[in-house]
């Protein structure tokens, strides 16, 4: 592959690697310093890597990879999703490699205002304040088990709303 192929590709993805990676790190500034990195390394072994097909799965592989480096080398383990959900957006994401992120982050804020606002404030609680399951169990005087239930309710209705938004072609246009 060459160079500039290469990087019309990092950066037409830039927004959903470092998405991706976030879903592990949980901080915008250390998924960004990991694209940063999976760049550089792209670049390095960009005659490894066979066709555009290949290098969406090669990033996404790799950003995890660094991920999991880092929060090892920090001794964490601040997943907020396990590594089945993260297996089963591998392959979602392998689906709708021909949607562009923008089209997906639409999609999400349009099944973010289509939420109920109690889980919707949930959501902001956990993802944009990075509370912890503990601390948001804590706050709202409720069991840990069933936070991780509501949770799983939330994710699964947010994953079958964007489904459809995609599959439609409306990302967040309605």
């Amino acid at each position: 592959m060459d160079e500039q192929q290469l990087m019309r590709v990092l950066l037409q993805d830039r927004l959903r690697v470092i998405g991706y990676t976030m879903t592990m790190v949980r901080r915008l500034e250390l998924a960004e310093d990991i694209f940063q990195e999976v760049c550089m390394l792209a670049l390095e072994r960009r005659e490894s890597i066979t066709d555009e097909s290949h290098l969406h799965r090669w990033l996404r592989a790799t950003a995890r990879n660094l991920a999991y480096n880092l929060l090892r080398k920090r001794q964490e383990r601040q997943l907020t999703l396990d590594d089945g959900i993260l297996d089963s957006l591998e392959s979602l994401w392998i689906k709708q490699d021909d949607h562009q992120a923008t089209d997906i982050v639409e999609a999400l804020r349009h099944c973010m205002d289509r939420l109920p606002p109690a889980s919707a404030r949930l959501v902001r609680k956990r993802y944009v304040q990075g509370i912890s399951y503990t601390e948001l169990a804590d706050i709202l005087h409720r069991p840990v088990a069933s936070l991780y239930v509501t949770f799983s309710r939330i994710h699964a209705a947010l994953a079958d709303c964007i489904y459809q938004r995609l599959a439609t072609g409306r990302g967040g246009h309605d």
